[in-house]
């Protein structure tokens, strides 16, 4: 406010105060309300407080402070019962620690310097969206009972949430840190969102606890996120679509099964957060775990594509689920090759078995049972034919195409095995 407000007494403001009465548009230099009940609703709108006292007290009504320019500002051990608002006033410097906020609390575009409200209680919706925090400004050990709004919020040094407890949403889109946002031991029983917050430094969550989604999409860190020891609920779900940072630390273990695209089906989506994730662990040199992202990404592309009409691509995507997926895990499982190769031997052998169910078998194997003899002798022509002998076969009539179609396949996987194990050895 630049125009000088005239100057309101002591006794006048008592007065106004006690009768309940708005107060506009002047200056005041001491509201002394400490260590007592306030029982009338206060309104004050666009005035000059050089100190508002409110200590130790019991608001039973609303508090409407709008508009107006406080330097030094005392709510601490303070409970307001009903909704107090501070929409776009400001604030030198402040001191709210421990307070109970049982109503509404409404400071959207509100300038806070200097203000703390440190192991502090919101029982009700806080909205702090728009809103301006200079110097230190802190929510440490502070308890968030229902939704707790920082949209477009800007914090112009560090955001310390260390320890606090929000019990529903928490909301930080678009919020804006000079410095670290930290969150570190806090408690998320609700949704954490952080869609497009830029934080210059680092985005801290070490031992925090997240019990529902958690939404990175579009934010940037200048330095690190940090996931470390971090303890998931089993609804807990992450999202990192398009998110930047020059480090984020966190284990495999932190994020498998806790993509919520994935679990919610949005398989294209999900695909994305597997290739962020393929990106950062490969920029922590932990090449197993990229593998682990990039084997999860070309699956969520397979599972995101419709499911083909056309016979051909039908077949297609099924030969690339048989060799690629289960045959190999796209390159990154190469030994799994040798279970396919196990199934693969033993359903021809079976295959063979069957047709030579009413011939015998034209070999012995030094084993009395007729059966058995005959299912060696087919796990011999089996086995023959994938390893690629299969011109070293003397068998009869149409059983050779068979045996032809299993040499074919056991070239393809033998092929598959030698680049997945290759590119294993080379990594």
């Amino acid at each position: 406010m630049e125009k000088e407000l005239p100057l309101l007494s002591s006794e006048e403001l008592k007065k106004k105060l006690e009768a309940g009465e708005p107060i506009q548009g002047f200056r005041i230099e001491r509201i002394s309300l400490g260590k007592r009940e306030i029982t009338v609703p206060i309104n004050l709108v666009e005035c000059q407080i050089d100190t508002l006292d409110a200590n130790n007290s019991q608001a039973r009504e609303d508090i409407c402070i709008r508009r107006c320019e406080i330097d030094t500002l005392v709510l601490s051990d303070t409970t307001f019962h009903k909704k107090i608002d501070f929409k776009k006033s400001k604030v030198r410097r402040g001191r709210i620690q421990r307070a109970t906020f049982k109503g509404e609390v409404s400071m959207d575009e509100a300038s806070l310097a200097f203000t703390s409200f440190h192991e502090s209680v919101f029982e009700d919706a806080a909205d702090f969206s728009r809103s301006s925090f200079y110097g230190d400004s802190t929510f440490t050990k502070t308890s968030f009972k229902k939704d707790a709004k920082f949209i477009y919020a800007e914090f112009a040094t560090k955001a310390a949430f260390a320890g606090a407890e929000f019990c529903a949403k928490s909301d930080f889109r678009h919020a804006q840190v000079g410095e670290d946002l930290e969150l570190q031991d806090a408690i998320f029983h609700g949704e954490l969102l952080l869609l497009g917050a830029l934080v210059k430094l680092s985005i801290n969550l070490t031992n925090a606890r997240l019990e529902d989604k958690v939404d990175f999409s579009h934010a940037m860190a200048g330095r690190s996120i940090i996931l470390n020891d971090a303890k998931l609920g089993e609804k807990q779900g992450f999202r990192f679509n398009n998110c930047s940072a020059n480090t984020i630390l966190l284990e495999r273990e932190t994020v498998e099964g806790h993509i919520f695209p994935e679990n919610e089906g949005v398989y294209a989506t999900a695909a994305k957060e597997y290739g962020f994730l393929r990106t950062t662990f490969a920029s922590l040199n932990r090449f197993e775990d990229e593998d682990w992202a990039y084997y999860q990404f070309k699956r969520m592309n397979r599972l995101g594509k419709r499911m083909p009409r056309n016979p051909l691509a039908l077949l297609k995507r099924g030969c690339e689920y048989l060799m690629l997926d289960l045959g190999c895990g796209y390159g990154t499982k190469p030994f799994r090759t040798f279970g396919m190769i196990g199934v693969m031997v033993i359903l021809f052998t079976l295959g063979y078995f069957f047709y030579f169910s009413n011939t015998p078998a034209p070999e012995t194997y030094g084993v009395q049972a007729e059966w058995l003899n005959k299912l060696l002798y087919c796990f011999h022509i089996s086995l023959t034919s994938f390893s690629g002998n299969y011109s070293n076969l003397n068998i009869p009539g149409a059983i050779k195409l068979l045996a032809m179609l299993e040499y074919l396949i056991g070239v393809v996987f033998m092929g598959i095995f030698v680049v997945s194990f290759s590119r294993k050895v080379i990594r």
